[in-house]
């Protein structure tokens, strides 16, 4: 259900809500960039750097938003994408733990013991 590609990666056929939520995401990360360098760069002080910090906050909240709208959008092929910004280390230990089919198949899966 790929529809093409930018820059090597494919753009699934998701409908043209998943379309624009994937426009304004990419537009929302290359701004958080933008302003979190700005903020980063900036000396502490009024001015540049809160108004900077504000954009950047916002730009990332646009990014989680719409990153929501994408993987519910998708849900069965991105709910792992959604799952691992809010806990990192989780979703890295069940997909490290996680066995795979063969070795259900075998018997050869242990459980976890707490």
């Amino acid at each position: 259900m790929v529809t093409g590609e930018i820059f090597g990666l494919p753009i699934p056929d998701a409908g043209p809500v998943f379309a624009a939520a994937l426009a304004v995401h990419i537009a929302g990360g290359l701004t958080a960039v933008g302003a979190g360098a700005l903020a980063a760069t900036a000396r502490k002080r009024p001015g540049r750097h809160p108004r900077a910090g504000h954009v950047y906050l916002w730009a990332l909240g646009g990014v989680f938003t719409t990153a929501t709208v994408m993987a519910i959008i998708r849900w069965r092929e991105d709910r792992h994408l959604f799952a691992s910004p809010s806990s990192p280390s989780a979703s890295a230990s069940a997909s490290a733990t996680r066995p795979d089919a063969a070795t259900i198949e075998a018997g050869h899966h242990a459980t976890a013991s707490a």
